[in-house]
């Protein structure tokens, strides 16, 4: 018995397995397995991904950046070890600053690229100082097999050929020199994002025209000029997302294979759909903006094809009329009312009556704040004959919030499922639903709801579903994987 206890069980696992666990541990840790025995000396190399920060190279500084030189060379000499093996991913997060050697920081990009790495992470401050690094977009075309690249906190110069690139708090600039210019289109690069990026008129336009299979296109908290322009020759941009950028007053797109269209913002900006014609599912948020006049003429008006919409808007329904205007194709609704003090849920009846073939329909109405004084609701009889699901999220058992799941009730022959919940849930972007904690309706509340809402609908097929949380396994937006062709992830 004594002598199984000193058996070496771990080490007689094999090599894939032991790698396997090596990879969970941070890279400082798995290098240090190698002094455990000859068997473990080289295994270490075999991890495919690596993460470096500053103190674990140069030591742990919080008040001023560390040496640039010293960290890259720690990392050349840890790459150095690594000959021979493959690396598909490597992150970098420490102090690159202008300080560093061109020259130096230009061979270290060419040592990655001859690494054939996939993915790369280069966060270039980890301190209280922002970085001064210039990065030079040209030096991406010595990574040919770089699929995802993260960059933050420096300055970015126009980019060359790769499969998926993300840049953060950074300047991008154009044009380039034009020892620096690409000579021929990017045929690779399918998903590309911007991240705190300052942006100068047109060199957005110059990327997107040397990226003809670019699929998806991200900028968050970016910087432009007044006017920006998605546009480029043969652009297959199929799904687009802007959230907070700044400066821009205007949004206009020239893109005919874009699909999906995604808008967060503190401010409302003039939209030009003009020449989107495949445009079919879009996502608005205007934070606490009144952006349903908007969507209730312009947008209507512009893109009647619409499938799917989701906004999320101040309540002004109330002072909008629809008219003779329809959303003829629309089979998706999702509205997330801010707040507003004068509201009668009843007022959406027009905008629902707009949607001949609607089929799903969230609401909520976590903000709202209901004042029926002096607000008529609807008297005219509306049959929705598609609408089959729907969800009411933010529920406060009001008078208003029951007359209004009352009339779906009524008036959706169809109905297969309505689901009220007390917990709110809203769209936030990326394929993803939101929402937290509220305390529970009274045991009076309850009641009221069973009493006026339970045994009333229409439609013999319909289930309504009373609860405290709502379900989140919400299927109207397909998540897509992270590090495939899509950025909604």
């Amino acid at each position: 018995m004594e002598a199984n206890n000193n058996v070496d069980l771990i080490s007689q696992l094999s090599d894939d397995i032991l790698i396997s666990i090596m990879a969970r541990l941070r890279t400082e840790e798995a290098v240090r397995t190698s002094i455990l025995s000859n068997r473990w000396r080289n295994l270490y190399k075999f991890i495919p991904d690596i993460e470096f920060r500053c103190e674990h190279l140069v030591g742990r500084s919080v008040f001023s950046p560390h040496d640039s030189n010293s960290i890259i060379n720690g990392v050349d000499r840890f790459l150095r070890l690594r000959s021979g093996f493959k690396i598909r991913s490597l992150k970098l997060s420490c102090c690159l600053m202008k300080l560093l050697h061109t020259d130096r920081y230009e061979q270290f990009i060419y040592s990655l690229g001859r690494l054939g790495i996939e993915k790369l992470v280069l966060r270039c401050s980890c301190c209280q100082n922002p970085s001064d690094l210039s990065f030079s977009c040209h030096l991406l075309s010595q990574m040919p097999s770089l699929r995802y690249f993260d960059l933050f906190d420096c300055s970015l110069h126009q980019m060359p050929s790769l499969k998926y690139f993300e840049v953060g708090l950074c300047s991008l600039h154009h044009p380039m020199p034009a020892s620096l210019k690409l000579t021929q289109s990017n045929n690779s690069l399918q998903v590309l994002r911007l991240n705190r990026v300052i942006v100068v008129d047109g060199a957005l336009e110059c990327i997107l025209s040397n990226c003809l299979s670019l699929d998806s296109l991200s900028i968050e908290s970016c910087e432009f000029p007044s006017k920006l322009f998605i546009r480029g020759p043969n652009l297959q941009l199929k799904r687009l997302r802007i959230d907070f950028v700044t400066g821009v007053e205007e949004i206009e797109l020239y893109a005919s294979n874009l699909v999906r269209f995604e808008f967060r913002s503190n401010e409302v900006v003039n939209f030009r759909f003009d020449h989107a014609p495949k445009l079919e599912n879009i996502s608005l948020d205007f934070q606490n903006q009144n952006a349903m006049s908007y969507v209730r003429t312009r947008l209507v008006k512009d893109l009647p094809h619409l499938k799917s919409l989701f906004v999320a808007s101040k309540g002004d329904i109330y002072k909008v009329s629809m008219k003779n205007q329809t959303l003829r194709n629309l089979r998706q609704l999702k509205l997330h009312i801010y707040v507003t003090k004068v509201l009668s849920l009843l007022t959406l009846a027009p905008f629902l009556k707009s949607c001949p073939v609607l089929q799903e329909f969230h609401l909520d109405t976590e903000f709202v704040e209901y004042n029926e004084v002096g607000v008529k609701g609807t008297d005219v009889a509306v049959i929705h004959t598609g609408l089959k699901k729907v969800e009411i999220t933010g529920h406060t058992g009001t008078k208003s919030e029951i007359e209004f799941a009352l009339y779906i009730l009524k008036s959706a022959i169809c109905l297969e499922q309505m689901q009220i919940s007390r917990c709110p849930k809203w769209y936030g972007g990326y394929g993803r639903w939101m929402g937290h904690d509220q305390p529970g309706w009274s045991a009076q509340t309850l009641y009221t709801i069973r009493k006026y809402l339970i045994g009333q609908a229409i439609s013999k097929t319909a289930r309504v579903t009373i609860q405290h949380s709502p379900f989140y396994e919400f299927n109207w937006m397909r998540r897509d994987t992270h590090f495939g062709s899509s950025i909604f992830d």
